[in-house]
Formats: C-alpha cells, structure tokens, sequence
C-alpha cells in the first residue's frame, strides 16, 4: 500500500521487547525513538573492533597483517571520537571510553598472529564479509516489513557454510548457551530465506570470540627461573620470549608450553549447528514477538530486575513512569532521537 512507511525490525529491538516492554518503548524506532546521549564503552569498542575484522577479512588471506588489522581499528575510532557529543559526556565517562579504546588496541595486537594458525575456512568473495539482510515478512497484509541485520561474515569450513559471528568479551561465556542465541538464530534464518544464499544456506554459526584482556609476561622467579603457575595469564609466544630473554633451556618448560600451545584464554572458536527443524520452531517464535510488537494494542508496561535495571539507559524515566508522572522533561533534557531507522548499521559487542 502507498503512503505506508517501511517497518525494519532488528534483533536488538527484539530483544529490547522480550527484555522489558518499558525500556523497548523508550528506545525502538517503532515507538519512542530515544538514545541516551552519553556512548556505552562496551559498545563503542565493539563496533571499532568489528570494523577492524571487516577490514582484515575482506582482504586477501596473504596480504592480512598486523598493521591491516590495527590501521583499520585506529581509523575508526578517530573517525568515530570526532562524532562523539564529548561536551555530554563526563570526565570519568570521557575516562572509561577512553581506558576501553586502549584496551582493544592491546587485544587485537596479538589476533593476527593466532588467526595466521586457526583462520581453517575460507570466504569466497569480500561481498561476504558484512552481510546486510533486510527479508520481508509477508504475514502482514498492507505493511512492508523487513528483518534487518548485519551478520560478520559467510564461511566455508569442511565444505559446509557458516555464518562467523566475532564477540568481544571481558570473559567467555557459557557455550550452551549460545543454542538460545537469538541474534546468530536471526541471521541463519535471514540466511535461510535470502536469494542469494540459495546454493550456500548456512548450517549453523561459527563463533569468534576476542576476549578483552591483555596477556602478561610470565613471572621470573627468585631462584632465576619462571613461573609454571598453570593459572598464570599469558601465552606461549611470550613464554618462549621470555625463555630466550632470559636464557633459559626451553626443555625444562615442557610440560607448560605444552599447556600454553593448547589453551588459548584470549581467543576461541566453537561452531553451533542448528537443524532445520530448529530454524521452523524459530520462526514461528519470530513472528508471534513481531505481531506483537506492531499491535498498536500493545500494553506497555516494565519488567523490573535489580540487576539489569541497575544499568539500563532509561532508569530515570522509568522511575517517572511508575510514579505517575510525564518522562518527556527528561527525555528532552538528557535523551536524544536517534536518526531515522533504516537498514542497519547495529552496534556490535
């Protein structure tokens, strides 16, 4: 129907709804629209990361580097700091954006050393690394209405496709989980139900995850040797540095090279395959929660959590809310709009 705007739906927005209907209807581009003003760290340093691994992976296997990795991640962030509101931001908020760049510089200085040795798969053009979907939903009559999302990369690993999801982390996560995962289950079933992967449908989701911590030196020890603490944060590269530092016999530092060689604490790949049967239970999950959510009878109302309300961008309002007054002051004293929302460039972690 003309005159009808389009809807985009993304996960985020979907996991927003499912989360809390209050904080959904702040922050969706189908209701209130608003952003808080001050940027999430996290976020920040998730998406500059992102833009590195783009970069890095649409370059031919033999021509990635350090420097291809690290130039791309500088470039955007001093591409991102210049559009940053920095007169909204605090000198401690300003500290923490800050001291999380830096942090990410120092983590993916070593990624490009260890993909060299685990990169097992192979990308068959630069058009999929970045995959933009935007699938119509056609159950609902007289509304254009798109899934919208942004999957890292299409995979061929043992001869059968994946899509590659990197995640930044503080620490890893429970691998179980990642069967509920909403957003890679997203994308698998965008993947699914797009023309272009008609050869090349994905069975699953190869996971990439950079952990945001930096590894240290092992310790030398009073009697001139180095610690075997099997808990000690570092890797084998530095160990075996600080063996020929210090010249040391690398036999006598067997048993923890070894460990080191096969245990990685800062990156780790794991694949998560999902049947057929799997993408249908999905789908028909999907559906239900976006009919909901454009029901202009929708009640609204906050799923309140000591934990996550403590550090959700919309407390105050909320708060207003559920006492019985207009958020609208606040929101225009200390919220923003965030711009029109068209297909999809979403914040990544």
């Amino acid at each position: 129907m003309s005159g009808i705007p389009d809807l985009y739906i993304s996960i985020s927005d979907i996991k927003n709804y499912l989360t809390c209907r209050q904080k959904w209807a702040f922050s969706s581009g189908l209701r209130g629209n608003w952003s808080t003003k001050a940027t999430n760290k996290n976020l920040f340093v998730g998406s500059g990361a992102h833009a590195a691994l783009e970069v890095y992976y649409k370059t031919p296997k033999a021509e990635r580097s350090d420097d291809v990795l690290m130039s791309a991640y500088q470039a955007w962030i001093q591409k991102s700091w210049a559009a940053l509101p920095l007169k909204d931001f605090s000198a401690d908020h300003l500290a923490d954006v800050s001291t999380e760049v830096a942090l990410m510089d120092d983590v993916l200085k070593g990624y490009h050393n260890w993909a060299l040795k685990e990169d097992k798969f192979t990308i068959d053009k630069p058009e999929d690394v970045e995959i933009i979907f935007n699938i119509p939903m056609p159950i609902f009559p007289g509304r254009h209405v798109y899934f919208t999302g942004k999957a890292d990369a299409l995979i061929k690993l043992d001869g059968k496709y994946f899509l590659m999801e990197h995640k930044t982390a503080a620490k890893m996560p429970d691998t179980t989980m990642l069967f509920l995962d909403w957003q890679c289950v997203a994308y698998q079933w965008a993947a699914q139900n797009d023309d272009r992967f008609v050869d090349r449908r994905p069975i699953g989701t190869y996971y990439n995850f950079v952990m945001k911590t930096v590894p240290d030196r092992p310790v030398l020890l009073k009697n001139g040797t180095l610690s075997k603490n099997k808990d000690m944060n570092t890797t084998y590269e530095l160990y075996m540095e600080s063996i020929k530092l210090h010249d040391l016999n690398p036999d006598d530092y067997r048993d923890i090279l070894v460990m080191l060689k096969t245990q990685n604490k800062f990156h780790k790949r794991t694949e998560i395959k999902r049947t057929d049967r799997a993408m249908y239970v999905f789908g028909s999950w999907f559906m239900a929660t976006v009919a909901e959510m454009l029901d202009p009878a929708l009640a609204i109302y906050p799923n309140p959590d000591w934990f996550k309300c403590g550090w959700c961008d919309f407390k105050t309002p909320c708060q207003m809310v559920a006492n019985g007054f207009s958020p609208l002051p606040v929101l225009k004293q200390d919220y923003m709009k965030r711009e029109h929302y068209y297909p999809v460039l979403e914040e990544k972690e």
